[in-house]
């Protein structure tokens, strides 16, 4: 979530959309900037009900309900902790078009009185039903971010324990509102990725418009029940500078989406006011990069290798206004036979000023 707004080709194994993929790395076509092409686009309205659909921010496909899972940041404001389940009707004849039907939501529950701050961002679906839920937390009360799994109703089961390093320390541990904001689970079920948003405070800065910062990704082993593996991503520098003196500037790695227990899709936020945002997609291969998880400080790193990042996409060059996009899945087959790509955006419950976008896209060939 970013604060409520005032006024190559590539060495990646893609996976197929039929039958899950192992989580290693397979043979698949090779993924290019080439082969993603924008489909269509649509904006779901706040309604009127008693409970407002906003904050739209981690989502996945259910391919034996035909619906998406879509949770919302919703710390309490407007309506518990929630997930929707949500119909997301795409037709390509004879013009591309995308209906999105609201059909419930289901409440986060069991969490309260754990001395816990729930601002869920992430949201990956758990093998056997249920969900995964990553949490930013609330660093400035020193509440920390969490990973907990929530059954099919809704109702807390247990949490993986966070890496010490990435929690509230004396001498660092995550920023405020800048800590878990992406969570995806590999297609076999193996891995369970999430990362922070930005540098935690002794891995260093946040980013700005002069520099990226130095983010990590996280790597659960669900078979093994640990974390084995921690990585460097380096996001971008804020794509440009506010336009009035002590604006927000902000930019961070806001969702991953796992190919395979290595290959990943990143989708980097920027904002800037007076800028608007620039919302920019990656392909991130993590063999060869540095594993961190040893080192409470990145400062003691020697010889650092992050992982390897390749522009496939710059929404800006789609030449509509974009906001505050933060969730990424993958959808059903096309009729084509391309795979569906999904974006969605948090409005921050900010109606007049903000609006829910879902952006959907097909990958496919191309040269």
């Amino acid at each position: 979530m970013v604060p409520r707004l005032v006024g190559l080709a590539l060495g990646l194994a893609f996976l197929s959309c039929g039958m899950p993929a192992p989580d290693a790395v397979g043979a698949g076509p090779v993924l290019r900037p080439s082969q993603l092409s924008f489909l269509a686009r649509t904006e779901i309205p706040p309604g009127q009900d008693e409970i407002p659909v906003g904050g739209l921010s981690g989502l996945f496909y259910d391919p034996e309900e035909g619906r998406f899972h879509i949770l919302s940041d919703d710390k309490g404001d407007f309506g518990p902790p929630r997930i929707y389940r949500v119909r997301l009707d795409l037709d390509l004849e004879p013009e591309p078009s995308l209906e999105a039907t609201v059909e419930d939501w289901i409440p986060l529950r069991g969490w309260e009185g754990r001395g816990l701050s729930m601002d869920p961002e992430g949201l990956a679906s758990a093998p056997g039903g249920g969900y995964y839920v990553a949490s930013e937390g609330w660093v400035r009360k020193g509440l920390n971010p969490f990973l907990a799994r929530f059954d099919p109703r809704g109702v807390w089961k247990d949490e993986i324990p966070l890496p010490s390093h990435v929690r509230i320390g004396v001498h660092g541990g995550p920023r405020q509102n800048r800590a878990l904001e992406s969570l995806t689970l590999t297609p076999g079920g193996r891995f369970l990725f999430t990362a922070t948003e930005n540098a935690l405070r002794q891995d260093g800065p946040a980013a700005d418009p002069g520099s990226g910062s130095l983010s990590r990704i996280l790597r659960w082993d669900v078979e093994g029940g640990r974390w084995d593996r921690e990585l460097v991503y380096r996001t971008e520098p804020v794509h440009a500078a506010p336009t009035v003196s002590g604006g927000l500037a902000t930019a961070g790695l806001v969702e991953l989406l796992a190919l395979d227990g290595d290959s990943l899709l990143a989708l980097e936020r920027s904002y800037a006011t007076g800028r608007g945002f620039a919302i920019r997609l990656f392909a991130v291969e993590t063999r060869g990069a540095t594993d961190v998880a040893r080192f409470g400080s990145l400062q003691r790193v020697k010889g650092l290798r992050p992982v390897t990042k390749h522009p496939l996409l710059d929404l800006r060059d789609l030449g509509f206004p974009l906001d505050n996009v933060e969730g990424m899945a993958f959808g059903p087959r096309l009729r084509d036979g391309r795979r569906s790509l999904y974006l969605v955006s948090d409005d921050n419950f900010n109606a007049g000023e903000q609006v829910t976008q879902v952006l959907v896209f097909g990958i496919g060939p191309g040269s």
